[in-house]
């Protein structure tokens, strides 16, 4: 497991950060205060405060780095 925070300031980084880690097998939660979100799911994501950072946890088989490095331009 994996944690880094990111930030989607807009829909349409939402839609690109989900469609990014929907090529991946694995489970990705995007987590702020005590709510978290399926990473995967466009309108679970789209629930979050999108004003505010999000902890990105990552539960992946493989190079979790390789994650990582696609969704570095919302890493902060």
């Amino acid at each position: 497991m994996e944690k880094v925070k990111v930030s989607l300031p807009d829909v349409e980084a939402v839609k690109d950060f989900t469609n990014i880690i929907l090529d991946y097998k694995g489970d990705f939660d995007l987590r702020q205060g005590h709510y978290a979100v399926d990473g995967k799911s466009l309108n679970g994501v789209l629930s979050m405060d999108l004003s505010q950072p999000m902890d990105f946890v990552i539960h992946y088989d493989g190079d979790e780095n390789e994650i990582i490095k696609a969704v570095e331009k919302y890493i902060i």
